[in-house]
């Protein structure tokens, strides 16, 4: 998950039922959750406005010229490797 294991989740619970008590644990645990799932959705929020915002200011046409100015690799095509794993040179 969080790189949290078994053993402190239960450390964990142990404490907040010490300082929260039985009583208040189940109502603590709730807004708690209710504002982590509030966190969640607000970072969704702006993380969809983001790449929507990016998808407005650079459309494809845009992109297609910009990759006109991008310097061209000397090892032919990008993903193309030989047998021993290297990428063949692009002058035989």
């Amino acid at each position: 998950m969080f790189g949290i294991g078994l053993t402190e989740l239960i450390v964990v619970f142990v404490l907040a039922l010490l300082i929260f008590g039985p009583r208040k644990l189940p109502e603590v645990g709730r807004t708690v959750g209710k504002w982590a799932s509030d966190l969640r959705h607000a970072f969704q929020d702006i993380s969809d406005e983001l790449q929507d915002t990016l998808k407005v200011e650079m459309p494809d046409e845009e992109m297609g010229s910009l990759e006109k100015h991008l310097p061209k690799e000397k090892t032919g095509e990008p993903g193309r490797r030989d047998q021993a794993g290297k990428q063949p040179d692009a002058d035989p």
